[in-house]
């Protein structure tokens, strides 16, 4: 018997889709308009050999062609989604409703693109343009309409690109010397980016102009802007080459062409919006130094010696734009301003300007408006997470900040957060299903000062980054039925920054007390089985100290290649564990801290991250982590918090976070129910390794491939195999290395990156059921999916 409801149900959604489908724009449609539906190609014609310059070429041009239909697929000019005239449907057929349907679908649907808006021919000429100024006089740029089968009410554009050769430079004219002091003259020959032979562009020329200027205002000539050089280009005389010639615009005032000198400098504090700009502050003053006034209703804002320090400009010296650069940087780093501008008024008249001798030099007084901000800032957030060991849960942050609290740009923040996690089902790589929840509390407080706090360094405001902050923190994490733990921390630290490819930072002290405030007997009983981790638990005192270096810097002068390096070392417990042995402890013996014993350790870790841009649409991406902690005198186990793990989103992504290690070790019975503990190692080996290829401006795919394992360094009997000393060789390590590959998807949202990745494991570090490399004993086991934000690396 035939089930008519079954029909009917399953008919539906096809019968949807049809009609759907059967929507035209026909009927609203004008018989001279025509729908643009995206480009159909771009056909690129060069005799040229590739390289970086011409993918860049091409690329320009690409770019400025390119424009999205109607519902098309992550901004593509090629592609669009099923059914893409539904949007301009829905537009034309309710633009004129009065009802409230009609008008929510009307907002619903989307603008139909017209070919006429479009304008092929105009997007071709602008080309042509943008090819010229890079060196390709001869370029040629055409479009075409290619009208849809069916009717001409559709089209597509086909696009030709003619390069043709690029134009060299044959001679150049440059400009006349400039007088920087007594003993230096500018010539612009020497030092200019302009050589003959060199491929002819705009934006050569327009680099050569802007060095100028900058060494120019670096000496004194406040006044020279860029826009007063000018070049004159001659392609008629010689063939496929350019005769160039500097010159002075004629229009270039007398005081651009002369040098500058500081006079009285006035600095002007404002409210936040500027509520006190009409209020007369000639008799609110205070002098900050001689030749430097600052004006302020009420008390200033900042310390006379924080601000005098800040003004790298001086009364009666030479102006130069980097001081002036130093300056506003200086005062944009207290935090305290939202904003400052500088200007400057000459003290003599243009007729006097003129009047003056050559090489004499004019004064300038300098004037400082600067703009406070609020003072305090205060932020509540929530979230809802889904980590990849199935625990979800949802957590809370308070935050509240006071900036310039001692008139120095001292920053107070204070913060409190809290969640809570349970897992969901089954953990990924365990074979129980424990019903797991926990719970966490945090608060930490920091005072940040934009200088480093050194007795002989107080007040001495750096150009570049530099700022102290010590800090005090607590935290308790309560896993239900197994234990509670709670961390009490306090630190200072130095960051300093001294140019944009080096950061330093220096923690001298920092101390935290660990505590186990309660357990269960389950967890007792997990303890006494496992004394490693018995130990790496105990209430312990950490005293560290820490520096980490981190370098970025670009391989050429493109930016295509860069390279990432960061590289840490802590030491714990050696400072205090010296001292007491002058009091006749032994090396060996454990020592206590206020009745508790405190960690002693050295840490180690580095990492190190290349990319490397191949193409316009392709590129690649490598890791190298290593780390390892040695435990010695004090403790013979690393505290837990201080050891390495893998695996996760940033990690092996084939694999769940701390799942895998130490070595070839893996739980047996009824130890798999607490696995999520014992996956922490002394020794970290990472290599990662991600193919990048540009499908749209927005949407990239990815592949990669990921390996690596941590260790211990001293044998464990609870952990059999999980030391690095009972490998017996080189083919022992490598099958201890897990290793997973997979894909990604990533999605600029232009303010962040969405990133949806899917590893797919190909071999475990240790024995599984199945044999061979490949050992995953089902093929399903082996996948993990992660959603998160940014780069993996």
């Amino acid at each position: 018997m035939i089930d008519f409801k079954h029909i009917t149900k399953y008919a539906a959604f096809p019968s949807i889709f049809l009609l759907l489908a059967a929507c035209s724009i026909r009927p609203y449609q004008s018989s001279e308009a025509v729908l643009y539906t995206g480009i159909k190609s771009i056909q690129i014609e060069d005799s040229l050999p590739r390289n970086k310059h011409l993918d860049s070429i091409i690329a320009t041009a690409e770019q400025q062609l390119s424009y999205a239909p109607n519902n098309a697929i992550f901004g593509s000019s090629t592609l669009r989604w099923p059914l893409p005239l539904i949007g301009p449907y829905l537009y034309l057929k309710y633009a004129d409703s009065k009802t409230f349907i009609g008008k929510t679908l009307h907002r619903l649907g989307s603008k139909p693109k017209w070919l006429d808006e479009v304008n092929p021919k105009l997007r071709a000429e602008v080309t042509k343009r943008i090819l010229g100024e890079a060196g390709y006089l001869g370029a040629e740029v055409t479009s075409e309409p290619i009208y849809s089968d069916k009717d001409k009410y559709e089209a597509k554009i086909n696009y030709r690109v003619k390069l043709g050769p690029q134009y060299l430079i044959d001679s150049v004219a440059y400009l006349p010397s400039f007088r920087l002091n007594d003993s230096t003259i500018f010539t612009h020959k020497e030092h200019s980016a302009i050589q003959t032979g060199q491929p002819f562009s705009i934006d050569l020329l327009s680099k050569d102009r802007t060095y100028i200027s900058q060494v120019l205002r670096n000496s004194g000539y406040y006044f020279f802007t860029p826009s007063y050089i000018s070049y004159e280009a001659d392609s008629l005389k010689k063939s496929q080459a350019i005769q160039l010639r500097s010159l002075l615009q004629k229009e270039t005032p007398a005081q651009a062409l002369r040098q500058w000198r500081i006079g009285r400098i006035n600095v002007r504090f404002f409210d936040q919006d500027f509520s006190n700009e009409g209020t007369d502050l000639s008799r609110s003053f205070v002098d900050i130094d001689s030749g430097v006034r600052a004006y302020a209703a009420g008390h200033l804002p900042i310390r006379r010696k924080v601000l005098n320090t800040l003004l790298k400009l001086r009364p009666d010296s030479i102006y130069r734009q980097s001081l002036e650069e130093r300056t506003i940087r200086g005062l944009s780093n207290i935090g305290a301003f939202t904003n400052t501008e500088i200007t400057y008024t000459p003290q003599l008249s243009e007729d006097e300007i003129k009047n003056l001798s050559e090489g004499e030099v004019a004064l300038m007084d300098m004037n400082v408006v600067i703009q406070r901000d609020k003072i305090w800032d205060v932020s509540l957030g929530g979230q809802f997470m889904h980590k990849t060991t199935n625990f979800i849960g949802p957590g809370a942050n308070f935050s509240l900040a006071r900036k310039n609290l001692f008139g120095g740009g001292e920053s107070l923040s204070i913060n409190a957060s809290g969640s809570y996690e349970w897992q969901t089902g089954q953990n990924p790589f365990s074979s129980s299903s424990l019903s797991l929840n926990s719970f966490q509390l945090g608060a930490d407080a920091s005072l940040t000062f934009p200088t480093l706090l050194l007795p002989k360094f107080i007040d001495k405001y750096y150009h570049t980054h530099a700022s102290t902050t010590v800090r005090l923190s607590w935290q308790f994490l309560n896993r239900a039925g197994f234990y509670g733990l709670r961390t009490l921390g306090t630190n200072i630290s130095y960051d300093y920054q001294p140019n944009e490819v080096s950061t330093h930072s220096l923690t001298p002290l920092s101390l935290d007390y660990t505590q186990l405030s309660h357990t269960t007997e389950t967890f007792d009983r997990i303890l006494k089985d496992n004394p490693s981790l018995s130990l790496s638990l105990r209430s312990q005192f950490i005293p560290a100290t820490s520096y980490t270096y981190t370098m970025q810097k670009a391989l050429d002068d493109v930016g295509d290649s860069r390279l990432w390096w960061r590289t840490s070392v802590k030491e714990a417990g050696n400072l205090i564990k010296g001292t007491t042995m002058l009091f006749g402890h032994k090396f060996n013996e454990t020592n206590k801290i206020f009745g508790v014993p405190y960690a002693q350790f050295i840490r180690l870790s580095s990492e190190a991250r290349f990319t490397r841009q191949m193409t316009r649409t392709q590129g690649f991406a490598t890791r190298l982590a290593v780390g390892a902690i040695y435990s010695f005198g004090n403790s013979r186990i690393a505290p837990y918090t201080e050891q390495f793990f893998i695996g996760g989103a940033n990690s092996i992504r084939a694999f769940t976070v701390r799942s895998l290690g130490p070595g070839r070790f893996r739980e047996s019975g009824a130890s798999t129910s607490y696995s999520f503990i014992d996956h922490v190692g002394e020794f970290k080996l990472e290599l990662n390794g991600e193919y990048r290829y540009k499908l749209t401006p927005s949407l990239e795919l990815a592949t990669f491939i990921d390996a690596g394992n941590i260790w211990l360094l001293h044998e464990d009997t609870e952990r059999p195999g999980g030391s690095l000393g009972e490998i017996s060789g080189l083919s022992q390590f490598l099958n201890q290395i897990a290793v997973g590959t997979g894909v990604g998807v990533r999605y600029d949202a232009t303010y962040l990156l969405l990133r949806l990745d899917m590893g797919i494991g190909l071999h475990l570090p240790y024995v599984t059921s199945r044999k061979g490399w490949y050992n995953i004993p089902k093929f399903g086991d082996g996948f993990g999916i992660h959603l998160a934000i940014g780069y993996p690396f």
